[in-house]
């Protein structure tokens, strides 16, 4: 026998407006507004420099080096598994609270958390082997 639950239909879901609204506030604070902060130079010092070496490297300076460019792109690639794992926690969480008692949705939604905690564990390991291995080469080579 299934209890009876209240409906999890609210009027500011069905009104649309603040819905929407919320929805982009969400957006701009985990999108824009925190990668924007993280990557804020602590002080003014730090920012000066970053854009003198900008200035250099854009204006006939010694480009990045092999090294230091590959550890860019892996450093990219990772923030941007990083948002998918949160994106795909944050999915199956919004199931299984809206599942209702609906088993095979909540089922759907612990296969999904387990699937992305099992790809973040492959991340977080081929980001340390990468890591081991180019730190060992750098090391080897003498740069």
């Amino acid at each position: 026998m299934r209890p009876n639950f209240p409906s999890a239909k609210s009027p500011s879901i069905n009104n649309g407006h603040s819905f929407h609204r919320g929805a982009a506030v969400f957006v701009f604070l985990f999108f824009i507004a925190v990668p924007l902060t993280a990557h804020a130079a602590p002080t003014l010092q730090d920012a000066r420099g970053t854009f003198t070496d900008a200035g250099e490297i854009a204006f006939g300076g010694q480009p990045p080096s092999l090294q230091a460019t590959i550890a860019n792109i892996i450093r990219a690639g990772l923030g941007l598994l990083g948002i998918i794992f949160v994106s795909l926690t944050v999915y199956a969480g919004f199931l299984w609270m809206t599942a209702q008692g609906d088993d095979k949705q909540v089922t759907k939604a612990k296969d999904i958390i387990t699937q992305a905690i099992i790809g973040l564990a492959i991340t977080v390991g081929a980001y340390a082997i990468t890591n081991f291995v180019l730190t060992s080469l750098a090391t080897a080579t003498g740069r």
